[in-house]
């Protein structure tokens, strides 16, 4: 069952130290979703106010009509999983170790993963294409691989609500379109799929919806087609960007792409 998260007059930050407010969004179900902005913008904090990892400084989180705040943890668990950037790893557990973690939400306590658990985690794994790592130790293989693998115990989760910070942050040109193919159909098999990313041509290509963010607040918020342009990039990210359809593949089919204006300088907003 897909799920849907809104917010109804958010507001987001530390005591002491706003950063977003009166942040009205719904990130629909069996979508992928990018949120944009640039460094500083606040799209940190609104992850992690999402995750239910702070509290609202106002407003509501709604995850399937239900308030965040008054969900258990485990409950939480069951209905959302978090891809965070690359972690370094401090103890030598092995890949299939890490992912199986995303089973904790379906253990009872003191229990520990059986037969079901293993097979949902190497399918995880496969999915990914790192089956051969499983019996790797985590703190021997690439930042590239970690994340990775980090992708897998979040699938390992069978959460229908996925939330990545910045994906593909540590991977290849290919290992990242692989990652966002990867996204694409687990949207398309159901789940909601939440990205946060500093690339507008990854959300115009893979992105179902797009959420732009500027400093205090969200500035644009809808499908993709319809928020990310040259206007609205051009004023958050204060420079001059462009939109270009390049035309590709067998079957000639056209994708919208962004590049910087070669003429201009940057542009005060």
């Amino acid at each position: 069952m897909a799920l849907t998260i809104e917010t109804r007059a958010l507001a987001t930050g530390y005591p002491g130290y706003p950063v977003g407010r009166d942040m009205n969004l719904t990130v629909r179900g069996g979508r992928v979703t990018a949120l944009l902005g640039p460094n500083g913008c606040g799209k940190t904090t609104l992850f992690r106010t999402l995750l239910g990892l702070l509290k609202p400084q106002g407003g509501q989180v709604l995850i399937d009509g239900d308030d965040l705040a008054g969900l258990p943890r485990g409950e939480v668990a069951k209905r959302v999983a978090y891809v965070p950037q690359v972690v370094e790893g401090y103890f030598p557990f092995s890949v299939m170790d890490v992912v199986l973690m995303g089973r904790a939400p379906h253990l009872g306590m003191f229990a520990a993963p059986g037969a079901v658990d293993r097979r949902v985690a190497g399918e995880a794994l496969a999915e990914l294409r790192i089956a051969d790592l499983a019996e790797r130790s985590f703190t021997a293989i690439s930042g590239g691989q970690r994340q990775l693998v980090l992708i897998a115990r979040a699938l390992a989760q069978e959460a229908p609500v996925i939330f990545m910070d910045e994906p593909t942050a540590s991977l290849d040109f290919a290992n990242q379109f692989h990652v966002l193919d990867c996204i694409s159909r687990l949207s398309h098999a159901g789940r909601t799929i939440v990205i946060s990313s500093h690339h507008p041509d990854h959300a115009l290509r893979f992105a179902d919806d797009a959420v732009l963010m500027e400093t205090g607040g969200v500035f644009a918020a809808g499908t993709t087609g319809d928020t990310l342009s040259s206007e609205t990039l051009s004023r958050v990210y204060g420079m001059e960007i462009l939109i270009a359809e390049v035309t590709a593949g067998s079957g000639g089919n056209a994708y919208r792409v962004c590049l910087p204006n070669p003429d201009d300088g940057p542009v005060t907003p």
